[in-house]
């Protein structure tokens, strides 16, 4: 009797390995399968956020090119994040899903055998016959235009006018003549301010990289030129000087009216300022042939070079008219801008270089603000993003 059950616990043991085998593929393999998943989902959301950024700031087809910077940025971003060891095959798109408008950039990461991909590996899944597991993920991210910053600088240009003694580009050599002491029209100059349906004014098509050569000492009383810099009192409480080498923080949106810092106004500290800016990062270069900026100390020092920072492009209309007439009423009595546009702006040169003091227009990071006003997209050049699917 006792020879007969000789053998019997082998049954068991074989049962049960078999039980914990399949036990393991549902725990090990399928825990596997979701660590996969959510490496998937964080290379497509990185892949589209890299994308949008390069859509944002550098690459303004609509829609961009296939080949072009933002599709290649958003692919070797997905790549450079596995998936389980492995680079899935992403694909990108700058089509909107339903329910979604604006400016998207749609990355798929595949690692499920499909559009030049493989799929994941099991480790005990073979044991019931499954050798493989599939894993996909997509995200979108929306590029929108930004109405506001917490990054304001107190250096204020004008926006641009078209002038009546001639046509075509923007000339340094042009002043904004409109108004006269009565407030009478005696001037052929004219300015458009830009607006939801209009990008009539300083513009990415038109001005993007563009060189502009100023002056930080003028007299109040200088007239208006391109170049005519005004120091602003920005609210905080903070000094000149403060403003210039950090961000001030308060909240500043388009169509808000600034005052002008008239004790700084035709001195020195604005350039002295300018100069205490330029050296938080020295060696920053910029880029003609593809108009950015190079050799800079970001991101280590700061999420972009300290040299490159949101300006306000204030209305040379109502300044002009409010100067001629001496009639700052809109303001409470004090002469101020009203804030027409916010762009960013390199500042390239303090001296020396050929041209002088001058900087160039370049995107910069932007907030929404509620009840400010949106403009048309050639128009906008504060940046916004956000991560929508």
């Amino acid at each position: 009797m006792l020879r007969s059950e000789r053998g019997a616990v082998f049954v068991q043991v074989g049962i049960s390995l078999f039980v914990l085998m399949a036990f393991n593929v549902f725990v090990l393999d399928y825990g596997m399968m979701w660590i996969g998943r959510r490496q998937a989902q964080n290379a497509a959301d990185a892949g589209a956020l890299a994308g949008a950024t390069a859509r944002g700031y550098d690459d303004f087809g609509s829609p961009p090119s296939s080949t072009g910077l933002a599709a290649r940025s958003a692919q070797m971003t997905a790549n450079a994040n596995l998936v389980w060891q492995t680079a899935g095959a992403p694909t990108v798109s700058f089509s909107c899903p339903a329910g979604v408008t604006g400016r998207c950039v749609t990355v798929e990461v595949y690692r499920d055998g499909t559009n030049g991909s493989t799929a994941m590996p099991t480790l005990f899944g073979p044991i019931l016959g499954i050798s493989t597991q599939k894993v996909r993920a997509s995200a979108t991210a929306v590029v929108g235009n930004g109405n506001a910053t917490t990054c304001m600088k107190p250096f204020a240009i004008p926006d641009e006018w078209v002038d009546g003694s001639h046509t075509g580009h923007w000339d340094p050599a042009d002043t904004f003549v409109r108004y006269d002491a009565s407030g009478a029209v005696v001037g052929t100059d004219s300015y458009t301010p830009p607006s939801s349906g209009s990008a009539s004014s300083i513009n990415i098509s038109g001005h993007f990289g563009d060189r502009v050569t100023f002056d930080v000492d003028y007299p109040f009383d200088t007239p208006l030129s391109p170049g005519f810099v005004l120091p602003i009192d920005l609210p905080g409480g903070r000094t000149y000087l403060q403003d210039m080498t950090s961000c001030n923080g308060q909240p500043i949106q388009l169509g808000q009216r600034l005052p002008i810092d008239t004790a700084t106004v035709g001195t020195a500290v604005t350039e002295t300022a300018l100069l205490a800016a330029y050296n938080l990062d020295p060696t920053a270069e910029y880029n003609y042939g593809d108009s950015y900026v190079i050799n800079t100390c970001a991101p280590s020092c700061a999420a972009q070079s300290p040299r490159l920072f949101a300006i306000p492009l204030y209305d040379p209309d109502e300044f002009q008219r409010s100067r001629a007439t001496g009639n700052w009423s809109a303001c409470g009595g004090t002469p101020c801008i009203v804030v027409r546009n916010i762009t960013g702006f390199f500042i390239h040169r303090l001296s020396g270089g050929g041209f002088g003091r001058h900087g160039h227009f370049l995107k910069y990071p932007g907030l929404t603000a509620t009840g400010a006003p949106n403009f048309a997209n050639d128009a906008s050049w504060l940046v916004t993003m956000n991560l929508v699917r």
